[in-house]
């Protein structure tokens, strides 16, 4: 789903099912997010700015190689 990303301490990668129940797949930090995916990524103008994701999602071979955690706060 296209979105706009403020810059945060922390990215969450989320699917959905075919009934649109969201299920949170892991999350990884923002500077390790941009490091694979920022390429991919247009910013805005805003301020403070956002990056458009379009209809860009990582493939499951770029979600295992940002070894995302559950949770990073715990």
């Amino acid at each position: 789903m296209p979105t706009l990303l403020p810059r945060a301490e922390f990215i969450a990668f989320i699917e959905l099912d075919a009934a649109e129940n969201a299920k949170m797949i892991g999350m990884v930090s923002w500077d390790k997010a941009m490091a694979m995916a920022g390429d991919r990524l247009q910013r805005d103008k805003r301020s403070p700015p956002r990056w458009a994701t379009s209809n860009y999602f990582p493939t499951a071979a770029e979600l295992a190689k940002l070894e995302l955690e559950n949770s990073p706060f715990e």
